[in-house]
C-alpha cells in the first residue's frame, strides 16, 4: 500500500508542476504539443512492445484472454449504461455523446499502469497494455463515433477513422501481437532499451494535464457542473458495479482480476481529447471533463485495495 501512496503522490505532483510550468510560461503551447507527440509516437509504442513481447507467452495466454474478455464487457455494458442515462440528464446533444464517451473510454494505460505497478509488481504489466489495446481499439471506433455525433460540424468519418487507424500506440500493439503468433523473439537487449524509452510515458502525461488544467478558462468550468457529475457517477460508482458483477460470471484468474479491478475505477481517458479534436467535437469541453475527473480520482482511487478484499480472498 505504501507503495501506491508514494506512486500517486508523484504523478499528481507532477499534475502541480505542469500547472505551474504552464502558468509561468515555461511550458509553451508548442512544448505541449510536442511532448504529446513524443508520448504518442515514442515513449507509448515503446512502452506497449516491450511490455507485451517481454511476457511469458506460455504462462499468459489464457490470463491475457481473460483481460480481454473482461475490457471488452466493461466497454459494452458501460456504453449500453451511459447512452439512456446521458439521454434523461443532459439536455445538449452534443453533451450527451461526449458524456457517454468519456464514461465509456476510462484511462486504460497511464495511471493503471504505475498504480498496478506499484502495488503488484511488474508481471502485470503486460495485462495492463493488453486492456489497454482494447480501450484503444473502442476509443478509435466508437470512441469517434460518439465524438462524431457530437461535432457541430461535416466531416469525413471515414478518412477520420483511417487517420485512428494509424494511430501509433494502436499499431504498436498490432505488430506485438503479430510478433507473437509468429513467435519472433526478440533480443532481451532490445526490449530493455524499449522498456527504458517507455519508462516515463505516465510522468509526461501527467505533466501535460497540469499544463492544459492550467488553460482552462472560467466560462468553460461554469458550465460543466451537470456533466461531470454524470461522469463522476458513471465511471467511479457504476463501473466498479459492473466490474463485480461481470466477473461474479467470467471469474478471471486473481492476478488478472486485480487489474481489471483498477481499469474499472480509473477517470476517463487523456486521448478522448485527441479524438473530440480529431472528429469534431467540442474539444475544451471534452478536456475540462478530462481533467477535473482525473483529478476527482485521487479521492476514488483508495477503493482499490477495498476492492481487491472483496473480490479476492
Amino acid at each position: 500500500m505504501s507503495g501506491m501512496y508514494t506512486v500517486m503522490i508523484k504523478l499528481y505532483s507532477l499534475i502541480g508542476l505542469g500547472y505551474a510550468l504552464r502558468r509561468s510560461g515555461v511550458f509553451s503551447e508548442e512544448m505541449i504539443k510536442r511532448l504529446t507527440d513524443l508520448v504518442i509516437y515514442l515513449t507509448l509504442p515503446s512502452l506497449t512492445l516491450s511490455s507485451m513481447l517481454g511476457a511469458p507467452l506460455s504462462e499468459s495466454v489464457k490470463a491475457m484472454m481473460d483481460v480481454i474478455q473482461a475490457a471488452i464487457y466493461l466497454h459494452v455494458v458501460m456504453f449500453m449504461i451511459s447512452m439512456p442515462i446521458t439521454w434523461v440528464i443532459l439536455e445538449r446533444r452534443d453533451e450527451m455523446f461526449i458524456t457517454a464517451m468519456l464514461a465509456t473510454i476510462g484511462n486504460a494505460i497511464f495511471l493503471p499502469l504505475p498504480i498496478v505497478e506499484s502495488l503488484w509488481g511488474s508481471a502485470l504489466v503486460p495485462f495492463v497494455v493488453t486492456y489497454g489495446f482494447i480501450g484503444i481499439a473502442f476509443g478509435n471506433t466508437l470512441g469517434a463515433f460518439l465524438a462524431s455525433m457530437a461535432s457541430r460540424g461535416e466531416i469525413d468519418l471515414g478518412e477520420r477513422l483511417l487517420r485512428m487507424a494509424k494511430f501509433p500506440p494502436f499499431i504498436s500493439v498490432i505488430v506485438a501481437i503479430l510478433l507473437l503468433i509468429a513467435r519472433v523473439e526478440i533480443p532481451s537487449e532490445v526490449l530493455s532499451a524499449m522498456g527504458y524509452v517507455g519508462m516515463p510515458t505516465s510522468y509526461v502525461v501527467m505533466l501535460i494535464m497540469g499544463a492544459l488544467l492550467a488553460d482552462l478558462k472560467g466560462n468553460e468550468l461554469s458550465r460543466i457542473g451537470k456533466g461531470l457529475a454524470v461522469v463522476l457517477v458513471l465511471r467511479f460508482i457504476i463501473s466498479p458495479l459492473l466490474m463485480m458483477m461481470g466477473m461474479s460470471v467470467l471469474k478471471p484468474e486473481p492476478h488478472v482480476l486485480r487489474v481489471v479491478i483498477v481499469e474499472s475505477i480509473m477517470p476517463p481517458a487523456i486521448t478522448n481529447i485527441v479524438i473530440a479534436a480529431e472528429f469534431g467535437a467540442e474539444e475544451s469541453y471534452v478536456a475540462t471533463l478530462v481533467l477535473l475527473s482525473t483529478i476527482c480520482s485521487l479521492i476514488t482511487i483508495w477503493m482499490i485495495p477495498t476492492l481487491e478484499a472483496l473480490l479476492i480472498s
